[in-house]
């Protein structure tokens, strides 16, 4: 696999995966450091370089759905990034069934240019726990009155 590390990683990173048989190169051995990212990443995808974990690094997971459907967000000012996350996302979605089942589709959105006081969404275990317990008090009427009576928490 052709690897092309960003100027924020270890060269050291470099030299492992080229031990491992790797072609890798780095923004620095390019010449092109402090570029802006979008002309970096015209420069890796004329390479045919992977750039997954870079575009993965800047992207949010905003939802998963009960039917296995994870959405990741881009901020506008990454937008560059949203060709390479929709290109891998086979590989995207065999490491993530790895580690959790049931994970069928990803898919990647650009958030709209957000004020400077607008803080991005994070899915946080709390925040799926309390939608899931909102969705299922909509649906039954009876278990809205029983949380609220008796106190009620969600587990898994």
């Amino acid at each position: 696999m052709r690897f092309k590390l960003d100027e924020n990683v270890p060269v050291e990173l470099r030299d492992d995966l080229r031990a491992l048989g790797h072609e890798a190169d780095t923004i620095p051995d390019e010449g092109i450091m402090g570029a802006p990212d979008a002309q970096v990443m015209e420069h890796v995808r004329a390479e045919g370089r992977a750039v997954l974990a870079a575009a993965l690094h800047r992207a949010l997971p905003v939802a998963v759905s009960g039917r296995g459907e994870i959405i990741l967000e881009l901020e506008a000012t990454d937008a560059a990034y949203e060709q390479p996350i929709t290109s891998g996302s086979i590989d995207v979605l065999a490491a993530v069934a790895a580690l959790f089942d049931g994970a069928t589709r990803l898919q990647v959105r650009v958030a709209p240019a957000r004020s400077a006081d607008q803080a991005p969404r994070r899915v946080t275990e709390e925040s799926v726990r309390s939608e899931r317990l909102a969705m299922l008090r909509k649906r039954d009427p009876s278990l809205d009155i029983a949380v609220d009576a008796l106190d009620l928490e969600l587990l898994d």
